[in-house]
């Protein structure tokens, strides 16, 4: 799981987490841990039980199947399981409610997820109460309410559960839903890093290698990363072979241990390992450039779901990197992250109907994306809408308009909007470049 906090820095796909190191010596990663496979004498005692009506083995049976965990995953009698058990365990009724959710053997529906959730949180199940909240952040078969997502976080919390004080430390990191608070945010990463989970781990050796409210600590910073890789977390994987990639915090670059550890998270399906591996190919860093081995970790860093990944994808299929240009394909991943929220992939889907790239030219659909993308104070979009409404590209023309949105984006740093800025100037009143300069404030703050 990336920062969250990071969407913005993630568009680049570099993401500048500190790296590990133990007693200042270079360490290849450990052998990532194995799931053991349940034997066959083993699931067969399972499996009696759960038939004669054992709650807890019909769970574990449901959830093994479900996760694919001992045994070969398989969504049929993980509903099965389940099923039987949500009579009443609140375990299988959180797990049931993934099921619905996801849409992984039953069809989807986030209504049926949401009525499950709230089965297994009114048991005081730690797990659905954060199921619960997690609905009401993402506005998932409900509006999106952060105190309410928070109310249920916080019931999670107040139990022990690492995932839901990631959750509140991200949104007071965030600002999401209430105020800003680095210590508050603080103090959830640290409780949950203090219960081994390496989200939590990882999101205190941020909290050390910036300074966040704390003086800044690099020893204690490595400690928390590597803890959080030997974990198995793709950030403290991603964190490790970043290090010795750019030869950071002092220490001499091994682009041998970087693809070790990159190819850890590649192991671990962790995205941004797979897009450093990517890199490593395409770019030819420490070996051949190989444009199929790049292709290849491009495609499985998308198909994680990243929307970092799918744009990516998206990219390479709009340039012809890699294969031939395809903007059929390239329009489809965009629109994947999009569908995201990635502002920089609304941005590509926007751009793509402006130019009648995969897709048949349609300015409202190119202003509608630019605008999705310009709310995130994304600068391309912001610059292009300045663009169509001084060009009247789909809208009446509008310099007032124009100028705003060239101003928004100048303030982040887009150089034609800069340039663009003192030319439209000398066609406007001073009336209208100062309600232009007022709207760009207003938007602004």
């Amino acid at each position: 799981m990336i920062r969250t906090w990071l969407t913005a820095a993630a568009t680049s796909l570099i993401l500048a987490t500190t790296p590990v190191l133990v007693h200042g010596e270079a360490v290849a990663p450990s052998p990532p841990p194995v799931e053991a496979h349940l034997s066959e004498t083993a699931l067969a005692e399972l499996s009696t039980r759960g038939s004669n009506g054992d709650l807890r083995a019909m769970t574990e049976l449901g959830r093994r199947y479900a996760e694919g965990r001992g045994v070969k995953r398989d969504f049929d009698k993980a509903f099965s399981w389940l099923f039987k058990a949500a009579g009443s365990d609140a375990e299988a009724q959180n797990a049931l409610g993934d099921l619905y959710l996801w849409g992984d053997g039953v069809e989807q529906s986030e209504s049926r997820a949401l009525e499950l959730y709230r089965l297994s949180a009114a048991q005081g199940f730690a797990e659905g109460q954060y199921s619960v909240g997690w609905m009401y952040e993402n506005g998932k078969s409900v509006t999106v309410d952060y105190a309410e997502a928070m109310k249920w976080y916080e019931l999670a919390a107040a139990q022990n559960y690492a995932q839901a004080h990631n959750r509140l430390g991200d949104m007071y990191f965030n600002g999401t839903g209430v105020a800003e608070d680095k210590g508050k945010s603080r103090a959830h990463y640290q409780a949950s890093a203090d219960l081994n989970d390496p989200f939590g781990l990882s999101s205190m050796g941020d909290v050390y290698e910036n300074g966040w409210g704390v003086a800044k600590d690099e020893a204690k910073a490595k400690t928390y990363f590597r803890r959080s890789a030997e974990l198995g977390g793709c950030d403290g994987i991603y964190a490790m072979g970043n290090l010795y990639e750019e030869g950071e915090l002092g220490e001499a670059k091994n682009l041998d241990l970087a693809f070790q550890w990159f190819s850890r998270g590649d192991v671990k399906n962790c995205a941004f390992s797979q897009l450093a591996l990517g890199r490593f190919y395409s770019d030819g860093i420490g070996r051949e450039v190989d444009t199929a081995e790049a292709f290849k970790f491009a495609g499985k860093a998308a198909l994680t779901g990243s929307s970092v990944a799918q744009l990516r994808l998206g990219d390479h299929y709009s340039s012809g990197d890699f294969l031939p240009q395809d903007f059929d394909q390239a329009l489809k991943w965009y629109r994947k992250s999009a569908d995201q929220g990635l502002g920089r992939a609304q941005y590509r889907v926007g751009y793509m109907y402006l130019e009648g790239q995969g897709v048949k030219a349609d300015y409202a659909q190119a202003l509608t994306w630019f605008r999705k993308a310009a709310a995130q104070d994304d600068a391309w979009s912001q610059h292009q809408l300045g663009v169509m409404y001084e060009n009247a590209m789909g809208v009446p023309q509008d310099r007032v308009q124009a100028l705003k949105w060239y101003l928004l984006a100048a303030k982040g740093k887009d150089d034609d909007a800069v340039a663009a800025i003192p030319v439209i100037k000398t066609s406007m009143s001073a009336g209208d470049i100062a309600k232009a300069e007022k709207l760009s404030r207003q938007a602004g703050e």
